[in-house]
């Protein structure tokens, strides 16, 4: 089924803008909480756990105060991670390496983060990623993306149904988490009397992975593992980037094998 396509410009209420460049030092009693990707890639549950910023630079940094309701993506190191800002963090403010798109009521904000959160969304923030000492992604970047954007009724059916299935997700991972550790709590009481000094070094070899450049990234071809294909208790291969099979041979120092 085709929809219409559309820039990511034209359904935003604010215009798309990234966050405080520098954050300064926060007064202890006139201070705003700040959004950092770190909060986003952990969930926007606690506005009392961001760290803060001067009432005063939150002032020169209007457009960006959140008021509830904003879609926030990561846009600096760890890219194209979402969140949707839960109302108790209005009156908070961004950083510089978080954007806020701002989407228009007419609109539903969850089809919008689920497309960008999808192979389409993720594949094309891969693909104009620019390179640097960080990886980073332009506003003009984000403005200029194309969403394919059904009706409202089948935008609010679609949004439904993925949040019933995150919701099943989430909750299958705190029940991990639990058996999880009960399992570590176990383990150390075996071992608690066996154990051993030493470092991991001594038992493994460590490396780092392969810097790819972004104009390596294609829509299919070899899996890619980067962070967010990266949980606690698993790998989701499903989630992997892509590039193109000519480039295997330049990384094969780093080719996975099960077990690693």
């Amino acid at each position: 089924m085709k929809f219409e396509a559309v820039k990511l410009k034209d359904l935003v209420a604010r215009g798309i803008s990234y966050g405080i460049v520098q954050p300064g030092i926060p007064d202890q009693v006139n201070s705003v909480p700040v959004v950092k990707v770190n909060n986003i890639v952990d969930g926007l549950s606690d506005v009392s756990k961001l760290d803060k910023t001067s009432k005063d630079i939150a002032l020169k940094n209007q457009k960006t105060c959140l008021q509830g309701g904003e879609l926030l993506i990561s846009v600096v190191g760890t890219l194209a991670k979402t969140a949707i800002v839960p109302i108790s963090f209005k009156g908070a403010n961004i950083n510089r390496a978080v954007a806020m798109i701002d989407i228009k009521n007419e609109v539903t904000k969850t089809y919008v983060k689920y497309y960008l959160d999808s192979f389409m969304g993720q594949n094309y923030l891969n693909i104009h990623t620019s390179t640097g000492v960080q990886p980073r992604i332009n506003i003009d970047v984000l403005e200029e993306m194309p969403i394919e954007l059904p009706s409202l009724t089948v935008q609010k059916q679609v949004a439904t149904f993925l949040s019933m299935i995150d919701d099943k997700i989430e909750l299958n991972k705190k029940i991990n988490l639990t058996l999880l550790n009960i399992s570590l709590c176990n383990y150390s009481k075996l071992v608690k009397n066996k154990a051993k000094n030493g470092c991991i070094g001594d038992y493994c070899i460590i490396k780092s992975g392969f810097a790819f450049k972004s104009s390596w990234w294609t829509s299919d071809g070899a899996k890619v593992v980067k962070i967010g294909s990266i949980n606690q208790d698993h790998l989701d291969i499903d989630s992997c980037s892509f590039v193109g099979t000519d480039k295997v041979d330049v990384a094969k120092a780093f080719i996975l094998k099960a077990g690693d």
